[in-house]
């Protein structure tokens, strides 16, 4: 009963009391009543009928939406409802140039009353006596709220000016919702800043690559333009390399570098094809793989038209959300029987069409992504995986140090359809290898937060840098990239945002933004009960990680180490594991194991597929492997080094090497953990692959990304291949060596 929680009776209470607080929160309000299932008349709106109201003013409206599909469907509503000659018309890209000067021309002589527009009229094309502007959505950020408002009122003549704003999508709909204080607070935020950095190598990059492909700008190379060149590996000793110079050139992120006229898009509806905007490779790998929805047609992409290899995309096909025979498509078929389950667990009725187009189901690309592991150089982004994210109808109400939260429950479905098309340019990127005992998901929850801190106290827009967690067994990385290369992530202040973290203190708009740039992280957030605390502490670890290549270099600055070269005399070796589940969404999930040992001369490595069942041996080369290691350590005195002994303990478990386990577990003095080493060395967090990077120690290895789609290849195929077992054991024996070196490297300071 909601009488029997005081932090909720104190808000209805209050609520009451106040006709000021009702008013100004009454969206929330009605979301705590409807949390404890009282029945409450539903504030809707139709956004037709409040609009076609101004078609009868002195003066112009325009209506703002957030694609051309919903200026369009606005448009035609209100035709269709009070007849063609209505004085409306939409304005965007789409419409011919000599018709939208048309129209600008009516509505400057009085003819025209409605103009609706996605973007192009927030540019500043002065329209004349426009007093009113409507917000149908708002749009994401407050730059662009700003450019939009001011449209209006710029003609002495007009004796008012107003705004209306109609929540459409659901991030508006739950902003608004939690009262006008809490939107005040939003615009007060202030509008994003525009980064133009002079020491952008993307900038020296474009210009270098234009004086050697052009024969108009043939001129001498700058400085800044032949170190780009040589990073990426145009220009080499014997002069340039022609080939790279090209692609390099033909893949440059200016327009997305698709097709000469993008990659084609079609509806198939009731048996006919229309043809759609045509989209960039970007878009392609973000928004339109099999699974995801396309809210601007009201549709999902249920297929892809691939050349030989699935890395080049012909052609996208979608079909309307209404037209869709779930049952017919077994990928959709397994995500549409999931989507019932939660919702018949939820106490809600399922109807996914209601559901889509309403913003309760919406979808992600997962993706992986290659980034820069140190400054500038290639980003490739290939799709991974479609995922559905439903939300509940109801809100849920929690209570958190006498504060009530309201907020949407939610659950994450996975759409196996197959993927196709990738992304390349380049940017500017960093990769941090982390302790094994980081929680993945929760470096996800705070690398978000960092991300609403650098908009909130820095101005930095949402998606001016994006961020990656991969985890392969108990080895993580967290990654930070800039989609569009900008520089910016050298030019922050990390130890100033590190300041500001320890005294932040969150409060609803947090969440709200949470809900906007990761619907993961949010879910996150709710599953560890809005633990603001803990998020904090890991938001100052992983600023602690992007520290530690500059606090690694001071330590070791004017240091001379003397460091022994691995050898078998040392009686050290190192172990290094993977144990992966593969497959877990059929009927028939396997463990992929790969272990790796270095004893200071030579490497032995044993990767294999096998069914995770308890109490059943592993097989006989990883038993062979394991019991040599345990020859070892028993008969000849070796020392067994791990980097954590907690997260291999776990892996071995998961791989049922028993013994293994027993040795770790009973005899302390027989291992090294590399993490109680570090702490010992003053080093609260370490990142191992920095350790060994300032010490210009070469370790060939794999990049984490490619391996992570490896083993999600494998776990969709159910086997592995022969050049996918490579990779696996070249990544898993580089960590066995990056272990040993690190003892030898903390050991001797």
């Amino acid at each position: 009963s909601i009488l029997n929680n005081e932090a909720v009776k104190e808000e209805v209470i209050k609520s009451i009391e106040s006709f000021d607080y009702f008013t100004k929160n009454l969206y929330r309000l009605l979301s705590i009543l409807s949390a404890f299932n009282y029945e409450l008349p539903q504030l809707s709106t139709d956004p037709v009928e409040i609009i076609s109201n101004y078609m009868n003013d002195d003066y112009v409206t325009i209506v703002f939406t957030n694609s051309i599909s919903s200026a369009e469907e606005i448009v035609r509503s209100i035709k269709y409802r009070y007849g063609d000659d209505k004085p409306v018309a939409s304005h965007h890209h789409l419409v011919p140039k000599k018709k939208r000067e048309e129209i600008e021309e009516k509505a400057r002589n009085g003819l025209l009353k409605l103009i609706v527009s996605p973007r192009t009229l927030s540019q500043g094309i002065d329209i004349g006596t426009v007093a009113r502007i409507v917000h149908l959505g708002l749009p994401d950020d407050v730059r662009l709220f700003y450019q939009r408002e001011g449209r209006k009122g710029r003609r002495r003549e007009i004796v008012f000016s107003e705004t209306v704003i109609i929540p459409y999508s659901r991030w508006d709909r739950e902003l608004l919702s939690r009262g006008l204080e809490l939107f005040e607070k939003w615009l007060k935020m202030g509008c994003e800043k525009v980064v133009i950095n002079p020491d952008n190598l993307y900038l020296h990059l474009f210009t270098g690559v234009i004086k050697l492909r052009s024969p108009w700008f043939r001129q001498k190379l700058e400085t800044r333009e032949r170190e780009v060149l040589e990073k990426i590996g145009v220009l080499t000793k014997n002069g340039f390399n022609e080939k790279l110079l090209k692609l390099v050139f033909d893949k440059m992120n200016f327009y997305e570098y698709a097709p000469p006229y993008g990659i084609k898009r079609y509806l198939v509806k009731e048996n006919e094809l229309i043809p759609l905007e045509s989209i960039g490779h970007c878009d392609l790998v973000e928004k339109f793989q099999p699974g995801n929805i396309d809210y601007s047609e009201e549709a999902i992409v249920t297929e892809i038209d691939t050349g030989r290899s699935t890395r080049y995309v012909k052609a996208v096909y979608e079909k309307p959300v209404r037209e869709i025979d779930f049952y017919n498509d077994d990928a959709l078929a397994i995500a549409y029987e999931e989507y019932r389950s939660i919702k018949i667990n939820w106490g809600e009725k399922p109807g996914i069409i209601k559901d889509i187009l309403s913003g309760k189901l919406s979808s992600e690309e997962l993706c992986v992504v290659y980034v820069p592991w140190n400054g500038f150089g290639e980003y490739r982004k290939i799709p991974d995986r479609c995922i559905w994210i439903l939300r509940s109808e109801k809100p849920r109400i929690r209570v958190v140090d006498n504060e009530v939260i309201v907020y949407f429950d939610e659950r994450d479905i996975y759409v196996p359809k197959p993927v196709a098309g990738e992304y390349r340019d380049y940017t500017y990127g960093y990769r941090y290898s982390v302790e094994s005992i980081e929680k993945s998901d929760l470096m996800r929850l705070a690398l978000a937060m960092i991300m609403i801190l650098l908009r909130r106290l820095y101005g930095i827009a949402f998606e001016t840098i994006m961020y990656d967690v991969i985890k392969i067994g108990e080895y993580k990385y967290f990654s930070l990239y800039e989609p569009e290369s900008a520089g910016i992530i050298d030019k922050i202040n990390w130890i100033d945002l590190r300041k500001n973290i320890e005294k932040y203190e969150f409060d609803d708009l947090d969440l709200i933004l949470l809900s906007e740039i990761d619907d993961i992280a949010y879910s996150i957030l709710i599953s560890y009960d809005f633990n603001w605390d803990l998020v904090k502490q890991q938001m100052i670890r992983i600023v602690d990680y992007i520290l530690a290549k500059d606090s690694i270099r001071l330590i070791l600055a004017g240091r001379e180490l003397v460091i022994p070269k691995p050898n078998p005399g040392l009686k050290k070796i190192s172990l290094s594991i993977i144990s992966e589940f593969i497959g877990e969404e059929t009927d028939f999930p396997q463990l992929l194991v790969s272990l790796a040992v270095f004893n200071g001369d030579d490497y032995k490595v044993r990767t294999t597929l096998y069914p995770p069942i308890p109490y059943v041996k592993p097989p006989i080369d990883i038993i062979e492997l394991e019991r040599e290691i345990l020859d070892r350590i028993i008969y000849e005195n070796y020392q067994l080094i791990i980097d954590n002994r907690e997260s291999v303990l776990n892996q071995l478990k998961i791989a049922n090497t028993k013994q293994l386990v027993l040795l770790i577990e009973n005899y302390s003095d027989k291992v090294v953990d590399l993490t109680n080493l570090a702490r010992s060395k003053s080093f609260e967090t370490i990142s191992i692959d920095e350790l060994i990077n300032q010490l210009g120690i070469s370790i060939e290895t794999v990049n984490p990304a490619r391996v992570r789609e490896v083993l999600n290849r494998i776990s969709r195929r159910g086997r592995i291949k022969e050049n996918e077992r490579e990779i696996i054991e070249k990544y898993v024996v580089s960590q066995a060596l990056k272990n040993y070196y690190s003892y030898l490297i903390l050991s001797s300071l």
